[in-house]
């Protein structure tokens, strides 16, 4: 029976997924831009927070996507599952920092 349904089950954790992420990434930036006008950052990367947001999500569902959390395993492992989410925040990580340096953003703190 599930097995009919996997795809739109994928689809609904990616969309999830992809929410989550971006609420998390506004959430953040709403804490760190607290009482602060950010709207020059914004305006120096040429986007809008809820559009850089949306990036972030959609990078943060194909970065768990390449660790193939989004297949269908008859033999899960807490461990197994803890290491691949692991490596999905990293290459998020290490996307995220990298768009960050190519960029040369003098507000953007390490902390963000």
């Amino acid at each position: 029976m599930i097995r009919r349904h996997v795809a739109l089950l994928r689809l609904a954790l990616m969309v999830a997924d992809g929410v989550t992420a971006a609420l998390v990434f506004l959430g953040v930036a709403l804490v760190r831009f607290a009482g602060q006008d950010s709207s020059e950052l914004w305006t120096a990367l040429g986007a809008s927070p809820v559009v850089a947001a949306v990036v972030y999500g959609i990078g943060w569902v194909v970065a768990v996507w390449l660790q193939g959390l989004y297949r269908l395993r008859a033999r899960w492992s807490l461990r197994g599952e803890l290491v691949d989410v692991l490596r999905a925040t990293a290459l998020t990580a290490l996307a995220t920092l990298a768009v960050l340096f190519l960029l040369k953003l003098p507000d953007v703190s390490r902390l963000f």
